[in-house]
């Protein structure tokens, strides 16, 4: 899914970078973890039951779930590279983690 583009080392500081490579397992990545951190479906649930304990009349209850349906277009492509690099970390750690 990458090749290693460079690495060094000085004192006991190294660094290490990647390139993501194009193929089956990088468009796996993208559509299971980057969407899952992007579009943050556990974040929301939790978000939602949690106000959704706060709303005690019916009005307060339609008016809640008006709110948390409404679509919020924005300009997003920043929150695509921080979820791409957050998955990445996590996968990267995780896997050093198993050794």
């Amino acid at each position: 899914m990458y090749t290693s583009v460079y690495s060094n080392l000085h004192n006991a500081t190294s660094w290490n970078g990647v390139q993501l490579v194009n193929g089956q397992e990088f468009d796996t990545f993208l559509a299971t973890e980057v969407a899952s951190r992007l579009y943050d479906a556990v974040g929301k649930a939790d978000f939602t039951s949690h106000l959704s304990s706060l709303a005690s009349t019916g009005f307060a209850q339609d008016s809640l779930q008006a709110i948390l349906e409404a679509e919020h277009p924005e300009e997003r492509d920043w929150a695509v590279g921080e979820s791409l690099a957050e998955a990445w970390l996590s996968r990267e750690y995780d896997r050093c983690g198993e050794t």
